[in-house]
């Protein structure tokens, strides 16, 4: 193959299309950055050559801008501050640059919006708009209610750098438990929330980053994850060994039970789940992103764990629904599967697959009801299935158009299924679907000024040169 000439005159750029702008024109864009750079060139920045040469592994290796990587050095800063001036006088000229700004500023700044959790008949759920340095916990009161605000961490400080990291509601709605950070540190501290007169109870528990959390049915308390306070591992671990303790409410959080944790690796990433009884409480502790295992305990019979996966290279996350753990597992599918098994009698040889691996991705998977909703990936897009709770296939449930499911969930003994939508022209978007009626309605979305109405997104395949 020939290679082509490249014109004494071109000069190589790369373009940013703006959906519905029509802002600039790529001519005016490429002769104007050509004729700013011939003009700015000579008095382009000078940096400094000190060069280090180090041998690795018999190789000499040479490094003449050791030296930049000092950021404290007042060199350096007056060396970046020089490099920023220039690039600034070349850019700051360029024809449309203004307009161009001002459009990206309005399409970043449509917000997002969660999918909402429901807990008999109030749906939580998370939303930012306009230019809102955090997103606004919300709760409706029924589908169609009004939309109430349960915290701001907005109004929480000035300068938007109070963070809400993860939020619990109780089985019932009428509790919350959430985890607030600041500037960006993710060291969240425990908060537990009255929704109904939006006032906080006593109690707060430090150290609760990206914490899993489970009510008792009650409300009397709930088992989360903890790190160590400075003191009690040796220095610079504080941010391991998470470990699984129970409070109860208004109990101080220092006399917390410990659960599960001690003694094991300090890597581990303990999780938590409850059965809706409150009888089986359900740990299961991952390393890395290979491997997980899986313990369970009767709290009504048993001070011990029981273990359902050790020493398994494969990946394990479950939902229990009265005595039934439902796996979802790469084990033996790397494409994963949904098995079933009674945990009375948890081990291998009575576990029974559901729905068997298949040539889409088994993303995720819920209990609803009498049903098992299932999301997966093919060919680079969603799709929803709808599974009886024997694993037989029953309906897809009919997307929009071509494109991402995230943040599928419902309730183990509801009927709703609620997930957001998203593709390259639909905006975030949550939908509800009625597993009783077969019908998918809008819940909310995104606003945006852009008619998406006048594209399409399509898959177009062509068979590769070894007809793969």
């Amino acid at each position: 193959m020939s290679k082509a000439k490249t014109p004494k005159k071109f000069v190589p750029f790369y373009l940013l299309i703006l959906v519905s702008t029509g802002v600039f024109s790529i001519g005016s864009l490429v002769n104007a950055q050509s004729s700013q750079e011939e003009k700015k060139m000579s008095v382009l920045p000078k940096t400094r050559v000190e060069n280090v040469v180090e041998v690795i592994h018999g190789q000499k290796v040479e490094d003449p801008y050791r030296f930049l990587e000092n950021g404290e050095s007042g060199e350096v800063r007056n060396w970046v501050n020089e490099q920023n001036a220039y690039t600034r006088s070349i850019l700051d000229q360029l024809p449309d640059r203004k307009r161009i700004k001002n459009r990206l500023e309005e399409l970043l700044s449509i917000g997002d919006i969660g999918t909402p959790q429901v807990h008999k008949g109030r749906y939580f759920y998370t939303k930012r708009e306009g230019k809102q340095n955090q997103p606004v916990l919300y709760m409706r009161e029924g589908l169609k209610g009004q939309e109430k605000v349960l915290l701001d961490p907005n109004s929480l400080s000035k300068e938007g750098l109070v963070v809400l990291d993860w939020w619990y509601p109780s089985d019932d709605g009428k509790l919350l438990a959430y985890g607030l950070s600041k500037e960006g540190n993710e060291q969240s501290t425990l908060h537990v929330m009255n929704v109904e007169t939006g006032k906080n109870l006593p109690d707060q528990i430090p150290r609760t980053t990206f914490c899993s959390l489970a009510w008792r049915q009650d409300k009397s308390g709930f088992y989360y994850t903890q790190y160590p306070k400075a003191g009690e591992v040796p220095k610079g671990e504080e941010n391991y060994h998470r470990q699984v303790f129970y409070h109860q409410l208004g109990d101080k959080p220092d006399e917390d039970t410990k659960i599960f944790g001690e003694g094991r690796d300090m890597e581990e990433w303990c999780d938590v789940v409850l059965s809706p009884d409150s009888r089986f409480l359900l740990v299961t502790a991952s390393q890395g992103w290979s491997e997980s295992e899986m313990y369970f305990r009767d709290l009504q019979t048993s001070e011990k764990f029981v273990p359902i996966v050790e020493g398994i290279d494969a990946m394990f996350s479950g939902q229990i629904v009265g005595e039934r753990l439902y796996l979802y597992t790469n084990y033996k599918a790397p494409r994963y599967r949904l098995i079933k098994l009674d945990l009375k009698a948890p081990s291998m040889e009575n576990w029974r697959e559901l729905i068997p691996e298949n040539e889409s991705v088994l993303e995720a998977v819920q209990v609803i009801g009498e049903r098992i909703v299932a999301q997966y990936m093919r060919n680079a897009s969603s799709q929803l299935k709808i599974f009886s709770l024997t694993g037989e296939y029953l309906k897809d449930i009919e997307l929009p158009a071509l494109g991402t499911v995230y943040g599928l969930n419902g309730e183990w003994d509801g009927s709703e299924a609620l997930f957001g939508f998203q593709s390259y022209f639909i905006p975030p978007t949550i939908y509800h679907y009625d597993l009783k009626t077969d019908n998918l309605s809008l819940y909310d979305r995104v606003k945006t000024d852009i008619d998406t109405s006048l594209y399409e997104v399509k898959q177009v395949w062509y068979p590769s040169n070894d007809g793969t």
